[in-house]
């Protein structure tokens, strides 16, 4: 669990003269020394997995303020570990990379001077986060010591993406792979390539700098023409394909497998017919989507096919926007994912039947439920953060 060494097996000394001892070696880059001699950081880390490993048989693991020497990625990826089929954790911490990493329902709120604790009530976590003393998204010394860093739109971007990425494989941006993360708070090209610029001439040429953002209502010609504009400043620089990273969320087997084992009020009903469902809550918003797509594609036609018609433009808009709305996959990556998601619960929720949680929807998608365009950036994400981790050891 620690990139470059290699524990190994304890080794009995006894001596004639002193009590026997018990010898706990290990090997970085070839150096052969004893973990005494390792950091504090990779003691306290070989602690905490030394207990790990010794609690399958356990119902409760107790982890009491893991963050002490451990840096935030390390910090972030015991989450993953503590997730890893392990038994129920409670988990004491000061640390806002644990918070901030942390599901909004595994959160607990602990105040000395209350009478009871509090679960957090907003996919935020600032009311955590208030209680820690911190309210960045992003610490620049993390940047600055990582050399790389991703551009979002929101704050919940990057754990849609891990939780993608797990269910291609289990390390796929794990905790240790995860770059620094700025939220743009929208879709703000312009501000993303001004802080890639900012960041080159702060910490040099080298910095390893992603952005992924959302397409909205964006044509495809429009898409290309803004991925290549990116392209200049970011090594990764993605579109994606869908409205919104939620709407990657909207799969219907996925959606039927997290319904599955949810307490129903009503049993013997048997579960609702998910593809019913999900067409009729977009249908509902047809009117609302059309708009917005066709305003968004003609803006974008007129700048670049200024000598068009404007009713052969429309024409051609809407006789795409027709195609891609008659079948239930493609319409679904044209919704708001978000919009759709929280329709579908209210209406699950009417039919007695508890709404399952993003985790629970995500935890159920099949690597073949993935889309290549999301599991190809998957995979430039991971070879990025790769690469900047080899760079740094250098």
């Amino acid at each position: 669990s620690w990139d470059g060494v290699d524990i190994q097996k304890p080794e009995p000394f006894v001596s004639v003269d002193e009590p026997a001892v018990v010898h706990m070696m290990c090997t970085e880059e070839r150096i052969t020394r004893e973990l005494y001699w390792m950091g504090f950081g990779f003691q306290i880390w070989m602690q905490i997995m030394t207990h790990i490993l010794r609690s399958d048989d356990a119902t409760l693991l107790v982890v009491d303020e893991p963050e002490t020497y451990l840096h935030p990625a390390l910090q972030r990826y015991l989450l993953s570990v503590l997730r890893e089929g392990r038994p129920n954790c409670l988990l004491a911490t000061h640390s806002s990379e644990l918070v901030g990493e942390a599901e909004r329902s595994e959160v607990v709120l602990v105040d000395k001077t209350q009478s009871s604790a509090k679960r957090l009530v907003s996919d935020t976590h600032s009311d955590a986060l208030d209680a820690l003393g911190s309210r960045f998204n992003f610490a620049l010394t993390d940047v600055l010591r990582q050399k790389m860093a991703l551009l979002v739109e929101g704050d919940s971007d990057l754990k849609l993406l891990q939780r993608l990425g797990r269910r291609l494989s289990p390390k796929r941006l794990d905790g240790r792979a995860v770059p620094p993360v700025i939220a743009l708070g929208g879709h703000r090209r312009g501000e993303a390539v001004e802080i890639a610029r900012a960041m080159r001439r702060l910490i040099g040429r080298d910095v390893r700098l992603a952005v992924v953002l959302d397409r909205d209502y964006r044509s495809d010609e429009e898409v290309l023409a803004v991925e290549a504009e990116l392209k200049e400043e970011f090594a990764v620089a993605h579109i994606l394909q869908k409205k919104e990273i939620e709407n990657y969320l909207l799969v219907p087997d996925a959606l039927r497998r997290a319904l599955d084992g949810q307490p129903s009020e009503n049993p013997t009903d048997g579960l609702p017919d998910i593809e019913l469902l999900l067409r009729a809550v977009t249908d509902e918003m047809h009117g609302t989507v059309q708009s917005q797509y066709l305003a968004r594609h003609l803006e974008y036609a007129k700048r670049s096919h200024s000598s068009m018609d404007p009713a052969t433009l429309s024409e051609e808009a809407l006789e795409r926007f027709r195609v891609r709305w008659e079948t239930l996959e493609t319409r679904l990556g044209l919704v708001p994912g978000k919009v759709v998601l929280s329709r579908l619960n209210a209406v699950l929720q009417e039919n007695g039947v508890k709404r399952p949680t993003i985790a629970q929807i995500a935890s159920r998608i099949g690597a073949r439920d993935i889309p290549t365009e999301m599991a190809t950036l998957l995979a430039n994400l991971d070879r990025m953060t790769a690469a900047s981790r080899v760079t740094t050891a250098t």
